[in-house]
């Protein structure tokens, strides 16, 4: 791919003085002859604070996405993780709404830490790559977006939302793999899988249990059960097993059965406290849940007599 760069300000060939080119805000028509090519012609426009529209395009994030999320890569390509330090490729996500008003906000001058930490992020990272609706697929090439909500703003002075923009949409972004979120605070969270957010949601009850009784799990969406491809507890690269050999769990009367057994030592005691499970299942995001094994508490009755007879 071939970029022709227009630079704000060139050195004249002939005296050497410096000349200013694109120093009025305003609307441009530049058109590019070349030997045995169609001439090129297109408008673009300054905007008042040229350095920083043209590298955050603010007023089309704020008013033309309408939804979804901005997705970029990190300042050097990867994202430090975990307690040694290594190093993970990974790309931030804003969400639309939070990106908007943090930049909003910035240029009315009514910054915090919170919303200075959003614009930081935003600004001084890589130029944005894509842009995705809310279930976070496709991923779409966000330089041809802002090049139509341009063009159609110039050209026909109307405002191409988001949707519109979808109706004949084919550039595409790769798609990518590791993400962080950008919260609200300007903070990133934990360094995530993005397919993992993609696909149906689902509700689930019965995540807690007394110490030796199994849980049963329930969910909102009745087809969840039949597209369960793995269950996995605290972390484990293995998934829990329901075979004639072993059975650990089983799916029975519309409920997902995990049984107490696998939630105790190799003494039958069991595992009180909170435990990760996650469950895998085709169309649907990842259940990311805690279990809470609550200890059975032991009821003690003394009565009168016999506490007098303590108490002497």
């Amino acid at each position: 791919m071939n970029v022709l760069h227009i630079y704000e300000k060139y050195k004249d060939k002939d005296t050497n003085e410096e000349r200013v080119l694109l120093n009025e805000v305003g609307k441009y028509k530049v058109t590019v002859h070349a030997d045995g090519y169609k001439d090129m012609s297109k408008e673009f426009e300054i905007a008042a604070d040229a350095n920083f529209r043209a590298n955050a395009e603010v007023d089309t994030y704020s008013s033309a996405t309408g939804g979804g999320s901005i997705s970029l890569p990190s300042a050097d390509g990867s994202s430090s993780t975990g307690s040694a330090g290594y190093n993970i490729n990974a790309n931030l996500l804003f969400e639309h709404d939070l990106l908007a008003n943090a930049l909003i906000l910035n240029d009315i001058r009514l910054r915090n830490d919170a919303v200075t930490g959003v614009v930081n992020r935003f600004l001084t990272y890589q130029k944005p790559e894509g842009v995705l609706t809310n279930d976070l697929t496709p991923i779409y090439d966000l330089t041809d977006f802002l090049n139509k909500v341009k063009s159609e703003r110039m050209d026909a002075s109307t405002q191409l939302s988001f949707a519109e923009y979808l109706n004949g949409a084919t550039k595409q972004r790769a798609y990518v793999g590791k993400i962080k979120r950008v919260l609200e605070d300007g903070l990133l969270g934990p360094v995530e899988n993005l397919g993992d957010s993609i696909g149906e949601d689902t509700t689930v009850t019965g995540l807690n249990a007394r110490e030796d009784a199994d849980f049963e799990l329930s969910f909102t969406d009745a087809n969840y059960l039949s597209k369960i491809e793995g269950i996995y507890l605290d972390g484990r690269g293995t998934a829990l097993r329901s075979d004639s050999t072993v059975k650990q769990y089983e799916i029975v009367d519309g409920k997902l059965k995990i049984f107490a057994s696998v939630l105790k030592n190799s003494f039958g005691i069991p595992y009180v406290g909170k435990h990760s499970l996650r469950i895998v299942a085709k169309g649907y995001k990842v259940q990311d849940l805690t279990l809470v094994v609550e200890r059975e508490e032991g009821n003690i009755t003394i009565t009168t007599e016999k506490y007098r007879q303590l108490k002497n």
